[in-house]
């Protein structure tokens, strides 16, 4: 009979120390709020929720020179997305070409500009949502002087849907891509 019940009285005591715990996860990580999103946040293959550009009306009048210019950073621009500290150039679809990282084999590498309205360096991030990866970036920062075009070297361990995070003084822009080869 004994040995009956500790099954139930194990349970009951996991189940105790569960209830417990829920807010522990939170309170010892030492992660930023949105590091901790981007960790949990997941999608099914084949659904990443691409940002989509907004309308030329809403972009700054800062950014109308390089919007209406013919000649982009890249080629590959089709729309631009941001808020009142950043601003990336998208493609169509907001699928990003790759071609292979030169210092890193296997891995995928995209040219991808940047526009700070505020003067500050430009720090980059981004976390897979549809299954694991590895990025890492290449930024010359003060090349290009503290605001303006900033371009970047974005490099993926493999393609997929990526949420991207760029920072300039301690402001933030995010968005989601689709990676492709």
């Amino acid at each position: 009979m004994r040995f009956r019940l500790m099954p139930q009285v194990l349970g009951g005591v996991v189940m105790i120390v569960a209830v417990a715990c829920l807010g522990c996860a939170d309170s010892l990580d030492p992660l930023p709020t949105d590091e901790r999103d981007f960790r949990t946040t997941t999608v099914p293959p084949g659904e990443c929720p691409v940002t989509q550009p907004v309308r030329s009306d809403t972009i700054p009048v800062a950014m109308q020179d390089i919007v209406s210019s013919r000649s982009q950073p890249v080629p590959w621009i089709e729309g631009w997305y941001g808020n009142d500290v950043l601003w990336v150039g998208l493609p169509a679809g907001t699928v990003v070409p790759t071609g292979p990282a030169l210092d890193k084999p296997g891995w995928l590498a995209t040219k991808f500009p940047w526009w700070r309205l505020r003067s500050g360096d430009l720090a980059v991030r981004a976390i897979r949502l549809d299954g694991p990866g590895e990025f890492d970036t290449v930024i010359h920062n003060g090349a290009y002087g503290d605001q303006g075009f900033i371009p970047s070297g974005l490099r993926w361990s493999t393609p997929g849907c990526w949420r991207l995070t760029g920072e300039v003084g301690g402001d933030a822009l995010t968005l989601t891509v689709l990676v492709d080869r």
